[in-house]
């Protein structure tokens, strides 16, 4: 994403809320999700799963590291 966009600099922002509507990709597996960012793939339609069983659970999920660029968000790999 960051090549793509020819992002020139990054700066750490702490952790911080982050509106799920905002987050628009992926920073290295863009193919592997929707204009929408949902899943496109099996391996990735059981993680979604997951994090929305823990959601309605109301279980607590990790932080997850994004990259902001304008008013989107990117999930960065790892």
């Amino acid at each position: 994403v960051k090549n793509k966009l020819e992002v020139c600099f990054t700066k750490d922002l702490g952790i911080q809320t982050v509106p799920i509507d905002s987050i628009v990709g992926s920073e290295g597996r863009y193919r592997s999700f929707t204009r929408h960012f949902l899943p496109l793939d099996d391996d990735l339609r059981d993680r979604w799963k997951k994090v929305g069983e823990a959601h309605y659970a109301k279980q607590s999920l990790p932080p997850v590291e994004l990259y902001k660029v304008g008013d989107a968000y990117f999930v960065k790999d790892g």
